[in-house]
């Protein structure tokens, strides 16, 4: 009996020992590891030879399809750590990433988006990674409030580059619905009217050391802060339930922003609903066509030790061509927003009273509060070469448009 009990415990620990160190009993009769860390070169194959034999891998398909494959992997294995090392690598598709995910791009790393997959059934994208596991990119409504990936990181080690300029409408990186996100040290180049990063109802997300540079045609910024709403029309990704969320706890720092449309903006409003916790530090702005930095139904905003050079056109315009440093369009409050440095702006900072807006057949607004403490705090910023107008407007209660006429605004100036 004593011999019987001593070779179950034994059992009984050796089982647990395996399951402790991620072993498992594979289909073949082998015991392996349950590898959650990866390294990939432009010349690997996919994942255990998935897609090779599939219709749709070809010569346009094949690194979307290898990377695809290691991130379906890890999915699987509840995350992990894809390494990919130096190459160009063409991606046609949207790459899904998984929760508790890191993908570490490696030291000449160029990743470009495609517009041609090959496929018949399977047409390109216009998003290169998206932050949707692969299991949920193609269901409908079942993504709300925060409740969708989390704890991922696209770190770059060294000069990682992402290119837009062949896909209308592309996206570098879209984070819908998530929490916990990270995106450090890429330097993404050549948008052609859409987003380097679109920021969907998503919350703690940290944006860190990136460069987004050159808007190659059309009218948007470069990171979208947005609320999933269909009457909006501003995301239209069918796995969320489109239930209005807003962004919360959002850090932009140490970035540049090169020769953009605009850098940073809200487009449109979900009514009563506000992005909160915003900071955006030590970035500098140059070469922007339309005000950088635009705010629309943000509270708790911090702006500090950023450049703002050098808004397109300045000298020649005035206060309806908006070439501001930051521009307050409606529905926002609680700021601090010093510490700047303006240089090649019309007007600094302008706030409007706030924002009309159509949605779903009526007319909304919704109305900036800028308190003294807020225009006491606006005026330790710091006025460079080339600004128009060495003072900051806000608008009058219920003026929801960008005036010329001093009648409708109040003029303050700064303290250094």
């Amino acid at each position: 009996m004593k011999e019987k009990k001593f070779f179950r415990v034994g059992w009984i620990a050796l089982v647990t020992m395996l399951l402790a160190v991620g072993i498992f009993f594979c289909g073949n009769g082998r015991i392996e590891a349950k590898q959650k860390f990866f390294t990939i070169t432009k010349h690997s194959k996919p994942y255990a030879g998935m897609y090779l034999k599939s219709k749709v891998y070809n010569r346009y398909t094949r690194d979307y399809l290898l990377i695809k494959s290691y991130l379906v992997a890890l999915s699987k294995r509840g995350g992990g750590k894809l390494r990919i090392k130096r190459g160009r690598y063409n991606i046609s598709n949207a790459l899904a990433i998984p929760s508790n995910t890191t993908i570490i791009l490696e030291n000449g790393v160029r990743l470009k988006k495609t517009s041609k997959s090959g496929v018949k059934g399977m047409p390109p994208g216009h998003i290169l990674f998206e932050c949707v596991r692969d299991s949920r990119l193609k269901k409908k409504r079942i993504l709300r409030r925060y409740g969708g990936e989390k704890n991922i990181s696209i770190v770059a080690q060294g000069d990682v580059r992402v290119y837009l300029q062949n896909c209308n409408g592309g996206q570098g990186v879209r984070l819908p619905h998530c929490q916990n996100i990270s995106i450090s040290n890429i330097k993404f180049k050549n948008l052609r009217d859409g987003h380097f990063i679109e920021v969907v109802g998503s919350k703690n997300v940290n944006i860190t050391g990136c460069t987004f540079e050159r808007n190659k045609g059309g009218k948007r910024c470069a990171i979208n802060i947005d609320t999933p709403d269909k009457l909006t029309g501003g995301f239209g990704g069918e796995y969320s339930k489109f239930d209005k969320t807003p962004v919360r706890n959002i850090v932009i720092r140490d970035c540049n922003f090169l020769n953009n449309y605009r850098a940073i903006d809200t487009h449109k409003f979900s009514p009563g609903k506000y992005h909160k916790n915003i900071i955006i530090e030590r970035c500098n702005f140059s070469g922007n066509i339309l005000s950088p930095v635009k705010m629309l139904n943000w509270r708790n905003v911090t702006i500090k030790s950023c450049n703002f050079n050098d808004v397109r056109g300045c000298k020649y315009g005035d206060n309806k061509s908006e070439k501001f440093g930051i521009y307050v369009a409606g529905g926002c409050a609680n700021f601090d927003i010093q510490e700047n440095c303006f240089n090649g702006v019309f007007v600094p900072f302008f706030a409007k009273g706030g924002q009309l807006q159509k949605y779903g057949g009526k007319v909304i607004q919704s109305n900036n509060n800028i308190s003294n403490k807020t225009i006491n705090m606006i005026k330790n910023n710091i006025i460079g070469s080339g600004v128009m107008k060495n003072y900051f407007i806000i608008s009058k209660p219920g003026v929801t448009y960008i005036s010329n006429k001093e009648k409708n605004y109040n003029k303050y100036y700064f303290n250094i």
